[in-house]
């Protein structure tokens, strides 16, 4: 039972954060975490910090893993608060209302320390109290979000025409226009439904930002468009293997950033090319779509718009002529019943080896000299020859075209 002092401590400590709730959040921080003698972490919901106490704490966001409910209680756990740099052992609360969770209170402990319920009475009336302030900042957020998701789609899809306009729009977040910048957009090999799970999209786009945030140290340009996270980011690289070993680091970046558990599997990029003008980064987030696209066809976790080569034109010709060219090129094999898809799917592996014999032969287990028999049947069935520059070019954009299109599946 509570002695009346206790009682009286507990009333002044309660007083104390309502008051100190009053200021700020981060006022309310301190506050709490003057009392209960431990260091405090306030999460949103996406992991972004609220606030920090002491603020050397403050990051650019966390991540809870090892959670295990205490006493049954879902609300209270205990867990591990991972940082950019450090990780901490914690028990957690969660900040809800109406069921819905808002974020999340940590008190950060030794690995000995067992959860300190004599605050429980001063910690359930500081997260009542952070609801308010999480929630305001949500508003603020989205509002801020809404005017910049404006400007973004008017930035990516060509609606504004002038570069000082985009120039001075920007330096209301913050971002930079003078110089090259190119778009990139990242989503899932799924992406055309993963992404949907608006909770999942958050994540991955708070993880954007925080690796964006970490290696250029300004604030993001970063969205979300539609199923896909899209970023708008400066390139510091001088030339374009510079570039490409930049987007590359940032990609991986973000692989390792992303907890897989929150729903997404696997990761894909595709980049824009880099423009001077503000004005021209319309088609760079064209560009980086098409990118995505064909790279997700083709497996390949990032790919580069400039180095789509004949792929991006195949991808982006009438398919109806696409089909007539495959069956003008391959057409006698495509009716010959005998070994058909034998032979088409070695031509396609010799193909795919460079024209190279002995490659070839690795990769289908055919002895050379069978190999050679059937390459010289093929060469029979299509009337041409195999060595023949013109022959390749027609075989190596015909197969491209049933990678891109599975035209196959139409034959």
């Amino acid at each position: 039972m509570k002695s009346d002092n206790d009682n009286a401590a507990s009333q002044v400590t309660i007083k104390q954060l309502i008051i100190a709730s009053g200021r700020n959040v981060s006022a309310l921080t301190d506050a709490l975490s003057l009392m209960i003698n431990s260091p405090v972490v306030v999460l949103a919901a996406d992991g972004e910090v609220v606030a920090a106490s002491p603020d050397n704490l403050g990051t650019n966001g966390y991540r809870i893993i090892q959670r295990k409910p205490v006493n049954e209680n879902e609300y209270t756990f205990s867990c591990v608060l991972v940082g950019t740099e450090n990780q901490y052992r914690s028990f957690g609360w969660t900040i809800t209302q109406n069921e819905q969770v808002l974020g999340y209170c940590l008190v950060l402990c030794d690995e000995d320390s067992s959860i300190p319920t004599r605050f429980n009475d001063s910690i359930e009336v500081a997260l009542s109290l952070y609801v308010t302030h999480i929630k305001n900042r949500v508003s603020i957020k989205q509002e801020n979000r809404r005017l910049k998701e404006a400007f973004f789609y008017d930035l990516l899809f060509g609606n504004i025409k002038s570069n000082s306009d985009i120039i001075s729009m920007g330096k209301i977040w913050g971002w930079e226009f003078h110089h090259p910048h190119l778009v990139l957009v990242v989503s899932t090999y799924d992406y055309s439904t993963t992404l949907q799970n608006s909770y999942s999209a958050e994540i991955l786009k708070t993880t954007v930002d925080r690796v964006l945030a970490s290696k250029w140290g300004t604030s993001t340009g970063t969205t979300i468009s539609r199923n896909m996270i899209t970023a708008v980011i400066e390139t510091k690289g001088n030339c374009k293997s510079d570039q490409k070993r930049e987007v590359i680091g940032l990609f991986e970046d973000i692989l390792k950033s992303f907890d897989e558990n929150n729903g997404i599997s696997s990761l894909a990029c595709g980049v824009g090319q880099p423009y001077q003008e503000p004005v021209d980064l319309f088609r760079s987030f064209q560009e980086a779509k098409i990118a995505l696209e064909i790279g997700t066809l083709k497996g390949e976790k990032i790919s580069f718009f400039n180095e789509m080569g004949l792929d991006c034109i195949l991808f982006k010709h009438d398919l109806e002529d696409l089909r007539g060219y495959f069956h003008q090129i391959l057409g006698p094999l495509l009716e010959y019943e005998d070994e058909k898809e034998d032979l088409l799917s070695i031509l396609e592996s010799f193909v795919e080896c460079g024209f190279s014999v002995n490659e070839t032969a690795q990769i289908t287990f055919l002895h050379r000299n069978t190999l050679r028999y059937k390459l010289s049947k093929i060469e029979s069935i299509l009337d041409c020859s195999l060595n023949d520059m013109e022959t390749r070019l027609n075989l190596v954009a015909v197969f491209k075209i049933k990678r891109l299109h599975i035209i196959d599946k139409t034959i």
